[in-house]
């Protein structure tokens, strides 16, 4: 089975980056730039993993861009109506650019697998994918190369 990944992140260079090299390795890959349209895609479709940008541009004046984050994670974990129940049980790897302890420590407590400082690199995240980190790296080789950064 193809392993499907959701990347969540509202600067398009990133996240058009990832998607690129995590597509050559030949794993199922959907890339979203706003919170709607993540919300959509996880109430149509089981991921195995979710990377979510922490510092996410919400679009909504009365959060701020960490906590959009935050609350998308939130949802996720516990099947809310907005997300669907599919993805409860996800491996979630947070990408952040953020360094704040309280922030840090609110990440680490609300279910995600992973929190990979940014700069990430495509290697790295290809790295910490927990269940099919193997498959990825074996269909990398069979192409004669390793995974690009």
């Amino acid at each position: 089975m193809m392993m499907k990944i959701l990347l969540v992140d509202d600067e398009a260079y990133s996240l058009r980056s990832m998607f690129e090299h995590l597509r050559e390795t030949g794993v199922s890959v959907t890339s979203v730039e706003s919170l709607p349209i993540a919300e959509k895609a996880l109430r149509a479709e089981a991921f195995g993993v979710i990377c979510i940008d922490c510092l996410f541009a919400s679009g909504q004046d009365h959060m701020e861009p960490n906590e959009a984050g935050l609350e998308l994670i939130r949802k996720i974990r516990i099947g809310d109506p907005d997300v669907g129940q599919l993805n409860r049980k996800s491996e979630l790897i947070v990408l952040t650019g953020v360094s704040e302890r309280h922030t840090l420590d609110r990440l680490s407590k609300s279910g995600v697998t992973r929190i990979l400082q940014k700069p990430v690199s495509t290697r790295e995240l290809i790295r910490q994918l927990k269940p099919g980190r193997r498959q990825i790296a074996k269909r990398s080789s069979r192409r004669g190369r390793a995974p690009a950064d």
